[in-house]
Order: C-alpha cells, then sequence, then structure tokens
C-alpha cells in the first residue's frame, strides 16, 4: 500500500480492494487517518482516492448497494456515531443519519433483507464496557431501526449472514483482555437471538468473518479455513 496503516477498514468493491482510515503510531504519536486508497488488481498498483470526511479508526466497514459504508470508530474527539457512505463512480463520501449508540470496535453485516446490522462494540466510556446493542441500517431510507440486544456483551466480534440468519462469533465480554468462545445467531422475522450449539475452537476477538459460496459437493480437501485475528 501507499501508506503504513494498522485498525483500518478493507473492503471489495466492483473488483478493487479499498483501505479506508485506520492510524498510523510512531513512537508515542498516535495519528487517526482521513486517507483511503484502492488496489487495481490488473495493474498491480494502489493509488489514493477521496479521503474519509472524519480521520478515524477502529470502526466497522461494509460494501452494499455499489457504496461503502463506514460506522463509528475512533475520532480524535473520541467515539464517533458518525455514519459515511462512498460513491467510487463520483468518487466521493456523503455523510448518513447518526447511528442510535456512537461506538468503537463494533462489527457489521448484510443480513438477508438487505438492512445493515451493527452489532456489540464499545462506547468509550470508562470503566470500559463492551455492549450487546444491536441497530440495523436501511440504506434505502437513511434510517436506524433499534434491534434485539445481543445475548451476551461482544467487543471486537466477528459477524457474518449465513443461511438466512446473521451470526456473530467470540468477541471481548467484559474488557479487551477477555476473549468469548460462543456463537449466536440472530433472525430477522421474530427479532430474537439464540446461543448456538458450537463453539470457536480457541477464544478470540478482533478477526474478520466472511460467507463463502462453494458448488454442491465440492471437494474440499486440502483446503483450509482460516481465520485472521488482529489481536
Amino acid at each position: 500500500m501507499i501508506e503504513r496503516r494498522g485498525c483500518h477498514g478493507v473492503a471489495v468493491l466492483h473488483n478493487r480492494i479499498y483501505a479506508v482510515g485506520g492510524c498510523q503510531i510512531n513512537g508515542d504519536d498516535w495519528r487517526e487517518l482521513t486517507s483511503m486508497e484502492c488496489y487495481d488488481q490488473q495493474r498491480n498498483s494502489w493509488k489514493y482516492v477521496a479521503s474519509l470526511p472524519l480521520a478515524l479508526e477502529d470502526f466497522a466497514m461494509v460494501a452494499s448497494n455499489d457504496r461503502l459504508y463506514v460506522f463509528g470508530g475512533n475520532s480524535p474527539s473520541g467515539v464517533s456515531n458518525k455514519v459515511f457512505c462512498y460513491d467510487p463512480v463520483g468518487d466521493a463520501w456523503s455523510q448518513k443519519g447518526d447511528m442510535l449508540t456512537g461506538r468503537r470496535w463494533c462489527s457489521a453485516c448484510i443480513g438477508p433483507s438487505g438492512l445493515i446490522y451493527v452489532v456489540g462494540g464499545d462506547a468509550g466510556k470508562q470503566p470500559e464496557e463492551c455492549l450487546r446493542c444491536t441497530e440495523a441500517y436501511d440504506p434505502a431510507a437513511d434510517k436506524w431501526l433499534k434491534k434485539a440486544d445481543m445475548l451476551r456483551r461482544r467487543n471486537m466480534p466477528g459477524s457474518a449472514c449465513a443461511y438466512g440468519k446473521i451470526y456473530v462469533l467470540g468477541g471481548c465480554t467484559e474488557d479487551i483482555r477477555n476473549c468469548d468462545s460462543s456463537i449466536e445467531f440472530y433472525d430477522e422475522v421474530t427479532d430474537t437471538w439464540t446461543l448456538h450449539e458450537s463453539r470457536l475452537l480457541t477464544p478470540k476477538s478482533g478477526f474478520g468473518c466472511v460467507t463463502m459460496r462453494m458448488q454442491k459437493g465440492m471437494h474440499l480437501s486440502g483446503l483450509i479455513p482460516v481465520v485472521c485475528e488482529k489481536t
């Protein structure tokens, strides 16, 4: 990449990889970033595109309806409840309706109906408290909907949609030193969470989840599912 960055967002849109915001640390100097760059795999090169309106790190980000959406995060002035949307055609950011709860270290994924769900995180208050709250964003109406709280507090969990349900995995339960291995899933129709009988093999937080489509009967020998951890 052109810049060193950590705690940033990454998503794929129109076959290009976008790396957004994040931070740079030089000794005791901690600086949030506004810059964004995208990778063109055909040219094997990175280039700068429009910068975020606000310097941010530790936010949630998804690609939906040919747009990038950024939710919350840490800004130089504290924990954010802002929502920003990037249009790659116009190479421009716009601000959308604020989240109901300002938070960092949350996770986001697209639900079966097309709503974007933002789960868990940390409101940045002292003493540190991991959140159970779930909010759904309607991109078409630019509105937020309060949904049922998760069963467990989760900071930096992983989330993904599969089989018509939203799955949330792991995360920190009390503070960033206590990681969880439990999994719960959300039903959009009944607005309820259920604890899954399975658990992660290792308690963890700060990782990403994806849903993979595979051809039925595909031979999986030699393919290894990988979880990439930030912490």
